[in-house]
């Protein structure tokens, strides 16, 4: 009783049940779900935020690079005009000392102009007529006694052609040119008549007509010819080609010819095409100038020229079609070569390994055969000859099997000769083939197989040529 009242003074555990409302527990969830929401909205807005930054970062970046591209395609651009600018003034310096002191050029529009021939003028082939504001600005600083004729030189894409000057009477804007001077200059003249603007032939590349230029319209969308004045040297030689080679087969008196063609030009320029007639039918042969000196361009007035007629473009073709074949053939005939050389030495490593399988086999073989026995009443000396011609003789017992009589063999050098083989004698003929393992003859003596002499001579025969055991 003494023990029992403390422990009953002792406090008791209080127990609080509490009771959730259902309406407080949906407020949590909802708070708890809107809480998560807005976390994911912020996270949202985040890498919304971060790939707006990333994106404006991209696009300043490539804005810069466009502005570094840019900046460095304007100086390669001003580089390029200076360059240009400073080429120009070279060769504008150049040509002014060159002209001794006179300068002149225009780009015009090329017409069709026949009045020199009309006029019968001697020099008709490339005399030209410029307008009347040329002349105005080039008559006081040229001095016919110290500059001689008025040359110019035309220029239309990649062509370059030289002339002289018949007038200045051609309209503003407009250069007169005749048929030569046009055909140098890749025009075709026979698609219009006198007066009428020239058009492109229709040889003439892509460099020789820009596109922005059509042949018709108004001047300022025309063709243009760059026409500017230049000094020509006397010419003292120069080189022609015929296109066909029917110009040195039909033409005849070709000095002849090319004299009379020769003296209807003032200039030639390297390029030029030179239509040139025979005296017997007045068929038309073209030639090229492809060489001149003392400069690609010159005056032909009154100077001694030599002339020199290479072989034909069609000839040279036709030898370079000849070089072609023959350089085709002998690239045939090296690859053929270099085909059996590749074969024979394949044949040769193979032929070497054939040799060397050989060799080891009969290595083998020598060391497989037993002691060879000494002489007694009990053996028999076999000579085996091989395809060489060659004699090898060894002792046998007449107790061996003939299988040893093969294992002789295969110790022996057969030449160049390989496959399967037996043996043989030739008086009186026998035939021993070698004996399989498991096969009685496998273990049947010399003596039961009428080896019993003291000697023997066997020779090697081949069961199949060796060509076809190799195949």
């Amino acid at each position: 009783a003494a023990s029992a009242a403390p422990l009953a003074q002792r406090p008791k555990a209080a127990i609080v049940l509490r009771r959730t409302h259902p309406r407080a527990a949906s407020m949590d969830f909802e708070l708890s779900m809107a809480s998560k929401r807005f976390e994911k909205e912020a996270a949202k807005r985040k890498a919304n935020e971060k790939a707006r930054i990333e994106r404006q970062r991209r696009e300043r970046a490539l804005a810069d690079q466009k502005r570094i591209e840019f900046e460095a395609q304007a100086e390669a651009e001003r580089k390029a005009a200076l360059e240009s600018a400073e080429k120009l003034r070279a060769r504008h310096e150049a040509l002014l000392e060159k002209n001794k002191g006179v300068w002149a050029s225009q780009a015009l529009v090329p017409q069709l102009n026949l009045s020199a021939e009309a006029k019968g003028i001697r020099r008709r082939a490339d005399k030209i007529s410029l307008p009347r504001s040329f002349g105005e600005y080039l008559t006081p600083q040229h001095d016919p006694s110290k500059n001689g004729p008025m040359f110019f030189e035309l220029a239309f894409g990649t062509r370059l052609t030289h002339a002289t000057l018949l007038d200045f009477s051609a309209p503003e804007g407009v250069v007169g040119l005749p048929p030569k001077v046009l055909r140098c200059l890749g025009l075709d003249s026979s698609l219009y008549s006198a007066g009428a603007p020239a058009a492109a032939a229709p040889g003439a590349t892509a460099m020789d007509a820009s596109p922005a230029l059509p042949a018709l319209g108004p001047p300022a969308q025309q063709l243009k010819v760059t026409v500017t004045y230049r000094a020509l040297r006397p010419g003292t030689f120069a080189k022609l080609q015929p296109v066909f080679s029917a110009f040195q087969r039909d033409m005849g008196d070709i000095k002849t010819a090319l004299e009379l063609e020769l003296e209807t030009h003032a200039t030639l320029s390297e390029g030029d095409i030179v239509v040139v007639k025979s005296i017997e039918d007045g068929t038309p042969h073209e030639l090229r100038v492809i060489s001149l000196l003392p400069e690609p361009s010159v005056s032909i007035i009154d100077t001694d020229l030599e002339v020199d007629i290479a072989p034909s473009i069609e000839a040279e073709e036709a030898q370079a079609q000849e070089r072609a074949r023959l350089e085709h053939e002998k690239a045939m005939a090296r690859r053929a070569e270099e085909e059996r050389a590749r074969r024979q030495q394949e044949e040769e490593a193979r032929a070497a390994e054939l040799h060397a399988a050989a060799a080891a086999a009969r290595e083998a073989a020598a060391a497989a055969l037993p002691p060879e026995p000494e002489v007694s009443a009990e053996t028999v000396t076999v000579l085996i000859r091989v395809p060489t011609g060659e004699r090898q003789p060894r002792r046998f017992l007449r107790s061996d099997p003939v299988a040893a009589l093969f294992g002789f063999a295969d110790t022996l050098d057969l030449g160049d000769r390989h496959g399967a083989y037996r043996l043989a004698s030739q008086f009186p003929r026998r035939v021993w083939e070698r004996p399989a393992a498991g096969e009685a003859d496998a273990v049947r003596t010399l003596a039961e197989a009428g080896l019993t002499g003291k000697q023997e001579a066997l020779i090697v025969e081949f069961i199949a040529p060796p060509e076809a055991t190799a195949n």
